[in-house]
């Protein structure tokens, strides 16, 4: 949320001032503060401005809400007063009050098809094209998915797992390595012959599979993160004689696998190095981009045609333990990953791959309660 400052009598008494706060879903310290000093703003007589939210996964009934007492002047600081002085309830007041106006503005995506971990992970696991790659490698003995998963072991002696050997609650860049360079390849003769034939699950190998174009973009929960991701893809991909935009060779046109131009996004980029990611990709070329969720929404990349999720983000939350505050890798909400969905679909029907299997998605909270977990003493301190 970006802050425009007005003193009373610009703000009061001008019809023509239309604030429009976008992305309120995205909750913060900031952005719930400064709604909140709108919101009292809104209630008084004099007051006149225009106030509309925007976003595209709001829970719009508790904002329709929560917006209706404001313009009923709930918030104001002279109700606030007239309740402690003894005056009307406001709890009877609350029950009175009417939501506000939802308006629903429809916009054109493409359909984006959306596949889940038990869909593909079997397969890529047991990949023997996809077994070497650079580094150490272990064999897999423990999936690591998180509290909500009920896995089988895929355990393959002929398949290597990327990376390494995870720890409990580690990111599974194993997988995620393994499904961008299966979109960089496409798929093989015998999946493709195979693509009118439907799975068990509904899903065809061959349309799953097929060669990516433009950029595939992954989202990723933190800068390390990033930084691990983009250094293993470079490595797996040359082990099996790919190029990456880092070889001197220019390869890629005489070998016939694309070349991978991969890149982070990430808000600790320069400017410079941000805008990169806009650039198209060559025809022989395709652009991998290990982004955070500054892609969610703040960025939007216009030739992304695949997205691969983590599934996973970085929030502030309290271990009981320490009795403080930690930045924790946990699930993201079902907002944030129709989020993330979206960005497949806008040049084309795109496709997105969820590292979590269908049962962990339905299990995910659909909004973030990461404000919920803010210490107090961060909340009402002030500037030294």
């Amino acid at each position: 949320m970006h802050f425009v400052y007005f003193t009373a009598s610009q703000l009061n008494p001008n019809p023509n001032i239309y604030i429009i706060p976008p992305q309120v879903h995205e909750r913060g310290m900031d952005s719930d503060f400064g709604l909140g000093l709108l919101c009292a703003a809104l209630g008084r007589q004099s007051s006149k401005f225009k106030l509309i939210l925007m976003s595209a996964t709001i829970s719009t009934d508790k904002f329709a809400e929560y917006l209706g007492k404001a313009v009923a002047g709930l918030f104001s600081t002279a109700a606030m007063k007239q309740e402690c002085l003894g005056g009307i309830s406001r709890a009877k007041a609350i029950s009175t009050t009417k939501p506000v106006a939802v308006l629903f503005i429809p916009g054109f995506t493409f359909d984006v098809t959306e596949y889940y971990k038990n869909h593909f992970e079997e397969h890529l696991r047991n990949s023997p094209k996809l077994a070497k790659q650079a580094g150490s490698a272990y064999d897999q003995k423990e999936p690591c998915d998180g509290e909500f998963e009920n896995n089988r072991d895929y355990t393959d002696h002929s398949s290597k797992r990327i990376g390494g050997e995870p720890r409990k609650g580690d990111l599974d860049y194993d997988l995620l390595v393994r499904i961008v360079i299966k979109l960089a390849i496409g798929p093989s003769n015998k999946e493709q012959s195979a693509a009118t034939e439907e799975l068990e699950s509904g899903v065809s190998y061959g349309e799953m599979f097929a060669q990516a174009t433009g950029s595939v973009l992954v989202f990723l929960p933190g800068v390390p993160e990033i930084n691990k991701f983009v250094q293993l893809l470079r490595g797996a991909w040359s082990d099996i004689g790919g190029y990456t935009d880092q070889d001197s060779h220019g390869g890629g046109k005489d070998n016939g696998k694309k070349v991978l131009r991969i890149m982070p996004l990430h808000g600790g980029l320069s400017a410079i190095d941000q805008k990169r990611v806009f650039t198209d990709a060559a025809s022989h070329e395709l652009k991998i981009v290990a982004a955070t969720n500054v892609a969610e929404a703040s960025v939007t990349i216009p030739d992304v045609t695949v997205v691969v999720d983590s599934c996973r983000v970085k929030e502030t939350d309290f271990e009981p333990e320490r009795q403080m505050n930690a930045l924790v890798l946990k699930f993201a909400s079902k907002d944030s990953l129709r989020q993330r969905r979206g960005r497949a679909g806008r040049v084309a029907e795109g496709r997105c791959f969820r590292c979590i299997t269908q049962h962990t998605y339905g299990n995910l909270p659909n909004h973030s309660v990461s404000l919920l977990c803010e210490p107090f003493t961060r909340i009402f301190s002030t500037p030294p």
